[in-house]
């Protein structure tokens, strides 16, 4: 085994390993907050391999298992860490099962726990002003078919330089998420658009975000 040889190996294992999602057949809740669009193109059509959201994707995973750790949440970090699937943080909407979603963590207390990693310039304009509206967007839809009163965003920043460090707080912000029951309702009401448009009942919606064409023309 010689350098060469070794990043040979690191590079299949990336491929190998890395979460990819190729064909959900569902519709995430994750992205009910953004493109209806993409998020129908997700849930009838194979993503493409992308090395850069694959890395993406990675770091996220390790900061998660992080934040985790951090909660005192031992086994769960471990578990992210390792790339195991969390079926036990699945949720599914009680009007269609092809609704559904995944959640990071619950405190013993019931909160649930959503974790977020940004490069630096993001984490700054958030902890500034506000958390991006759709991370609450999925917040919500977690709340409302998991059942959940309460959930707070933490953020973690993946690439902070050294004089920023802990200046003027650590490497992570907290928000919280209360119940917005009118929000609820029009995200539920979104989710079923999609579906309908998968079913053939209703007209494809319409891209939002600007960037369909280019990740969605090739299919």
């Amino acid at each position: 085994m010689n350098a060469s040889h070794l990043l040979g190996k690191l590079t299949d294992r990336f491929h190998d390993l890395t979460p990819h999602k190729d064909f959900r057949n569902y519709v995430g809740m994750s992205g009910i907050g953004g493109c209806l669009f993409d998020l129908y193109m997700r849930a009838e059509h194979n993503i493409r391999p992308d090395d850069r959201l694959k890395w993406y994707g990675l770091t996220g995973q390790l900061h998660e298992a992080a934040v985790k750790r951090l909660l005192g949440l031992d086994a769960d970090a471990m578990r992210t860490f390792l790339g195991y699937p969390t079926t036990d943080h699945e949720i599914i909407a009680d009007f269609d099962d092809r609704y559904r979603g995944h959640y990071d963590a619950v405190l013993p207390y019931g909160t649930l726990i959503e974790i977020k990693s940004t490069n630096a310039h993001k984490f700054k304009r958030i902890r500034a002003s506000t958390p991006d509206p759709k991370h609450v967007a999925q917040c919500q839809a977690y709340m409302r078919h998991g059942n959940f009163d309460h959930a707070i965003l933490v953020y973690i920043c993946r690439d902070l330089h050294h004089r920023d460090l802990f200046r003027p707080a650590p490497p992570f912000w907290t928000i919280d998420v209360p119940r917005d029951e009118g929000l609820m309702e029009h995200l539920d009401e979104q989710a079923q658009l999609v579906l309908a448009a998968l079913d053939g009942d209703a007209d494809l919606p319409t891209c939002t975000c600007g960037y369909c064409e280019m990740n969605w023309s090739v299919l």
